[in-house]
């Protein structure tokens, strides 16, 4: 039987996974006087990173995450932690400045992680949503990874705590004890199901 030209496929197919842009950690910057520009041949500033994350790499959520400053770094192999994967190239805005005095600049020297622009990039998360939820005021200490629970609608919000057991709902950032606030969750994470310890 003969097989006819479909043509191309049609685009209508989803995965509803959530895209947001975040912050990466990319290691330390190391900066060398006199690196060549692939492009034009010629010798200038050069700046590179100790561990950049390829495209497509999965990711897991960094100990150092916080509400304000979600972190995500390279997945450990067969890692049970991962939580989404790298889509587009990661930004790179960066420019040689010997003051220092943009933020949107690189020093002219070595630096460690922190002390230099970090690059962001948009990930697809293994969840349904990412969302922001308000965290009971006598909270426990919440870390990356730990399940969250409903526990009502408290002072016109929908509340939160950690839980004891396994939840869809994980948090996605570090929350102090005993300092509520709001916290950044990944609702529906999926790729493992359940978080394992």
């Amino acid at each position: 039987m003969e097989l006819i030209d479909a043509g191309r496929p049609a685009r209508d197919y989803s995965n509803n996974r959530k895209k947001i842009t975040v912050t990466l950690y990319e290691g330390d910057l190391k900066y060398t006087e006199n690196g060549l520009n692939r492009k034009t041949g010629a010798t200038e500033p050069q700046h590179s990173l100790t561990d950049p994350i390829p495209l497509h790499r999965l990711l897991e959520i960094h100990e150092d995450s916080t509400a304000r400053y979600i972190l995500l770094k390279p997945a450990e192999d067969e890692s049970e932690k991962v939580i989404a994967k790298l889509l587009f190239d990661p930004e790179m805005t960066w420019k040689p400045d010997a003051t220092y005095t943009s933020k949107n600049r690189l020093p002219q020297k070595d630096c460690e992680f922190g002390s230099y622009p970090n690059r962001s990039a948009t990930v697809e998360w293994f969840g349904k949503a990412v969302d922001e939820v308000a965290i009971v005021a006598e909270n426990e200490a919440i870390k990356p990874y730990d399940c969250l629970e409903y526990v009502g609608f408290i002072n016109g919000k929908e509340t939160f705590q950690k839980s004891s057991g396994v939840t869809s709902i994980i948090a996605l950032a570090n929350v102090p004890a005993l300092e509520s606030g709001m916290c950044p969750v990944l609702e529906g994470y999926e790729f493992y199901g359940a978080v394992k310890e």
